[in-house]
């Protein structure tokens, strides 16, 4: 979940979703391995007022001012992917 209105998600030259809205950035990184390089490549699915199903999020309005995004890792990968989330603020 991130803030609403932020300019949308771009890949980064290391393969990661990225944006920014009031000075925070937010980072979403892929992995094959939890202890090794975060590159690999991540793509940003959708963005809804909705949580995902199963999430256990309440639902949320159209002006709360948050909204939920979905990424996968597995795009191109054989076997398993792990994402990670990182937020930045100066």
């Amino acid at each position: 979940m991130r803030r609403s209105d932020t300019v949308s998600f771009a890949a980064s030259a290391d393969n990661a979703q990225t944006a920014t809205i009031d000075g925070v950035t937010y980072i979403m990184e892929g992995s094959v391995t939890l202890d090794g390089s975060w590159n690999s490549p991540v793509t940003h699915v959708t963005k809804s007022n909705s949580p995902p199903i199963g999430s256990g999020w309440p639902t949320r309005g159209d002006t709360d001012g948050w909204e939920c995004h979905s990424f996968s890792a597995f795009d191109g990968l054989g076997g398993k992917g792990f994402l990670r989330a990182r937020v930045t603020a100066p």
